[in-house]
């Protein structure tokens, strides 16, 4: 008896590290993707300057892994640098809005400033209303 109840909480012990290496997967994956869209940012001359501050609109476990991927990483010779933001900030160049946190109020803030945000959307709402990442900011696809 004692060896099946410990078997089934190997196993489940088990589930929870597989869990937790996939979902340590996706974020790789996401701040790759994140981290490779930008190189293809053509940056108005007056954002073109200095860092590249690639923000994360808190709570986000995501940031840490896209500070992996970025750290020593530069970008048409600018360095990039990461940070998590608790509200809108002119000082990002790119913002990335997760999923959990509400948009609408980093979009507003944020609507007439040189900042790319990059909402992640559930695919219902992206079907119904496809998002437009290009804010009147000067920037856009190269």
């Amino acid at each position: 008896m004692i060896q099946r109840v410990l078997a089934g909480v190997g196993v489940v012990l088990l589930a929870g590290s597989a869990f937790a290496q996939e979902t340590a997967l996706e974020y790789e994956v996401k701040a790759a993707y994140l981290y490779n869209f930008v190189k293809f940012v053509a940056w108005p001359p007056a954002a073109a300057r200095g860092p590249l501050t690639i923000c994360v609109a808190a709570p986000s476990p995501f940031a840490t892994a896209l500070d992996d991927i970025v750290r020593g990483e530069s970008i048409e010779g600018r360095p990039i640098t990461t940070r998590v933001v608790e509200d809108p900030q002119a000082s990002c160049q790119v913002l990335f809005i997760p999923r959990a946190v509400p948009s609408a109020e980093y979009l507003r803030a944020l609507r007439m400033l040189p900042v790319l945000t990059v909402p992640r959307r559930s695919p219902s709402t992206t079907r119904r209303r496809p998002a437009k990442h290009w804010p009147s900011c000067g920037c856009g696809p190269v």
